[in-house]
């Protein structure tokens, strides 16, 4: 079943929302870490794991989707088969 095209761009939208914040995070607290003098580089990357694993998680769903994974997959087949 392929997604309508309003349906595919609500999906886009709210990833693109996740990048905006996801980035605007990394830019106003981690940034500012490689200009401390008692910090740097790795102690921003160390302090960063978690917003780059969600950075490349988003970046990956906008280049492939979520497809038959999705929990909305799941529910349009089990609504279609009842």
């Amino acid at each position: 079943m392929r997604l309508s095209r309003d349906r595919r761009r609500i999906y886009t939208a709210g990833q693109y929302t996740l990048l905006i914040i996801n980035l605007t995070a990394i830019a106003t607290t981690k940034v500012p870490e490689l200009f401390r003098p008692t910090q740097g580089f790795w102690f921003m990357v160390t302090d960063a794991r978690t917003d780059f694993a969600m950075l490349t998680g988003i970046i990956f769903l906008l280049i492939v989707g979520a497809g038959k994974v999705s929990f909305d997959w799941k529910l349009s087949t089990r609504k279609r088969s009842s």
